[in-house]
């Protein structure tokens, strides 16, 4: 593997989502495998790749591999032996992806992988994540349950120092961009903080306020929601689900370069620390 094709690989997992899962240790080697494969078909793969993964982007181009899978319709790299395209949504976008049961095509993908052509699309902003039913034995007196989204499943304040600016944006639409621009719409799918107007405004704030530029992309998908850095200087996240899913301090402030994304939110391992803090006592459970 030459040494160009290393760094591709390398910058490629700056998008990598989640920790601890069975892809593990082999996550590198399925990077450099796809590289490789990408590096011997058409002109342009690879950016379109890094193009979807740092812009979040479903209106990119397919980014396809030869079908060339075992009698089940899966790939093997390493130990890891999976779907293609549940394998690479996996890998940069949900790390709790089970099966592809979960996923749906969009209507743009022209080689997606239930379309049956001799390519493959691999691009992971080219399908998108479904609520599944589970089906539970109701003879052995469990409950059957469904996942419900709740109608807004967060809301977002815009602070300058101590001061809140603006009203507080509801968050209805799975996708969500928060940015420094001036679109007057604070509805639906982004919140513009550039439209937002304040009396008390220092050049500091003024300053830093022109550092937001296309801000942050937050994902809602079944109880988790990530983030992902878009624009061009760091974003600080300070999120207790977050570093207790990493093994940091709960106080710990983490540091998404652009490009890069994480999970943020987990309900699952909201429920942990909030189980935990019960016990704690009333503040320890609004600190969550």
């Amino acid at each position: 593997m030459s040494s160009a094709a290393i760094r591709k690989a390398k910058h490629l997992l700056c998008w990598k989502q989640g920790r601890g899962d069975d892809i593990g240790k082999s996550t590198e080697l399925i990077v450099k495998s796809l590289v490789n494969k990408l590096e011997k078909q058409e002109a342009g793969s690879l950016e379109e790749l890094e193009c979807a993964l740092s812009h979040t982007n479903p209106q990119t181009h397919c980014v396809t591999i030869a079908r060339t899978f075992d009698h089940s319709g899966r790939m093997q790299v390493a130990h890891i032996r999976k779907l293609p395209h549940v394998l690479y949504c996996r890998l940069w976008r949900w790390p709790d992806l089970k099966n592809h049961h979960e996923l749906e095509l969009l209507e743009n993908c022209e080689f997606g992988y239930s379309k049956n052509k001799d390519k493959v699309c691999i691009n992971p902003y080219h399908y998108k994540r479904v609520e599944t039913q589970h089906n539970f034995n109701l003879n052995s007196g469990t409950v059957a349950e469904q996942y419900q989204k709740p109608p807004i499943w967060c809301s977002i304040d815009y602070w300058e120092l101590d001061k809140q600016v603006g009203e507080t944006f509801k968050a209805s639409l799975n996708d969500v961009v928060v940015d420094g621009f001036i679109n007057p719409s604070t509805t639906g799918s982004r919140f513009c903080l550039g439209v937002l107007s304040s009396s008390h405004r220092s050049k500091t704030i003024e300053d830093t306020r022109c550092l937001i530029g296309k801000g942050v992309h937050l994902n809602y998908a079944i109880g988790a929601v990530s983030a992902v850095s878009v624009g061009q200087h760091p974003v600080f996240v300070q999120s207790k689900n977050l570093n207790y899913l990493n093994g940091f301090l709960l106080t710990t402030v983490c540091k998404f370069l652009p490009g890069c994304s994480s999970k943020i939110f987990n309900k699952e391992h909201f429920d942990t620390l909030l189980a935990q803090s019960i016990n704690q006592g009333l503040d320890s459970i609004m600190n969550l």
